[in-house]
């Protein structure tokens, strides 16, 4: 164990001599401008968005659980024990264009759907209370879609299952439900909705028919249920959708500048998107410069499609951003700390608020502090590694990269 902190704090020591690393976005608070590439450490201000109305979807679409973009047409599905089908939207008025029914296997819990150049993925994987053994992923060839309004056709199934669940008893808390798919290279890449940690775990697919143990290659807190996920056409981007439970507050992930199949390595901004209504928020995907969204029906809201502009996404908080001669009356030590205790030394301004956050971005502790003494202090409990500490001032944020390290 020891090992490990020792590897963390020379790789800590090492970045802060040379100045590789660091958040490089400029539109993050804690951008560093001396940081030669990004390690994921990017800390965003809160960020609101309201997404434009665009049409209600046909009836056929009461349940819309997944949506994507992909041959110049939308495609939608429903949610369980539903028609075994998939459906061509018209998104100027949410008219069904054209039907493809799958002769051969049923709606059990149909959640998101996601294509290739070759071939349309529908992911048969929803999992409420993680007893199901019988998780697939849907392949259907495009080659096999002529113009017709309506058409029967056989896909092929891609079974997996989870190597790390080994109980199968009915939990509503269960952290092996999926909602989400993408395609990404030569395989599939699920998104779990966990409904008892509100994380989200990364399994790698291949996308070949036959039976699989599904390889897991990450976990990050969400801070929320995962209910949709699309990847931009140029593989530069992703986009989470989710909700808290309750189906409400539902929230976007815009994942940026990852490295390989890493996902969660590069920025991980969270944008709020509801106001709080349950909304059911399911399906998302890019299409052009724009972000869609389509949602179930509930008492609140009749099932439709939404609309973002991508561009909003990204939020400039340039101006939250300290003065360079304010940063230099900042003190933050000891660094490294062996105790967990912090002090802040802060000349000729007033703290208003102190937050900490992992490397990965998840909020370790708040502390509230409105006081002219130009020292205060911050206490961390049930931690070891980098940590960045935000310091909240009347002239703006400063970000300052800490180590917590073994006594």
């Amino acid at each position: 164990m020891k090992k490990t902190y020792l590897i963390l704090f020379g790789i800590f020591i090492i970045s802060s001599l040379l100045g590789q690393s660091g958040c490089t976005d400029i539109n993050a608070i804690n951008y560093d401008s001396s940081a030669v590439y990004n390690d994921g450490s990017c800390i965003y201000a809160e960020t609101k968005l309201t997404p434009a109305f665009k049409t209600i979807l046909n009836w056929k679409l009461a349940e819309s659980s997944g949506l994507v973009w992909t041959d110049g047409a939308v495609w939608s599905h429903n949610d369980s024990k539903n028609e075994a089908a998939i459906y061509k939207i018209d998104t100027t008025n949410g008219n069904v264009l054209q039907t493809v029914y799958i002769d051969n296997f049923d709606n059990i819990d149909w959640e998101d759907i996601t294509a290739d150049s070759f071939y349309i993925y529908i992911g048969d994987f929803g999992n409420n209370i993680g007893t199901r053994k019988d998780l697939k992923i849907l392949r259907i060839s495009k080659s096999q879609i002529n113009n017709e309004s309506s058409i029967h056709l056989k896909a092929e199934a891609i079974n997996f299952y989870y190597p790390d669940q080994i109980i199968f008893t009915a939990d509503i808390k269960t952290n092996f439900d999926c909602e989400s798919l993408i395609s990404f290279a030569d395989s599939l890449y699920l998104f779990t909705k966990n409904h008892g940690d509100y994380r989200s775990s990364i399994y790698k697919i291949p996308k070949l028919p036959g039976t699989y143990s599904a390889q897991l290659l990450e976990t990050f807190y969400t801070q929320g249920e995962i209910t949709g996920a699309d990847i931009s056409p140029d593989k530069k981007e992703i986009i989470l959708l989710g909700y808290l439970s309750g189906n409400v507050n539902s929230f976007l992930w815009h994942l940026t500048d990852f490295t390989g199949n890493n996902f969660f390595s590069g920025n991980k901004h969270r944008i709020e998107i509801s106001n709080g209504k349950e909304w059911k928020t399911e399906g998302i995907a890019f299409l052009n410069n724009s972000i869609w969204l389509s949602n179930e029906t509930t008492f609140d809201v009749q099932q439709s499609l939404f609309t973002l502009n991508k561009n909003s996404l990204i939020n400039d908080n340039k101006t939250s951003i300290i003065s360079y001669s304010i940063i230099k009356s900042i003190n933050v030590y000891p660094n490294p700390s062996k105790s967990g205790d912090f002090y802040i030394q802060v000349e000729n301004e007033i703290i208003d608020k102190i937050s900490a956050y992992d490397i990965s971005g998840r909020q370790l502790q708040i502390e509230l502090f409105r006081t002219n003494e130009k020292t205060t202090s911050i206490k961390i409990t049930d931690y070891i590694g980098i940590l960045y500490l935000e310091i909240k001032l009347k002239a703006g944020s400063f970000i300052h990269k800490m180590l917590l390290s073994l006594p």
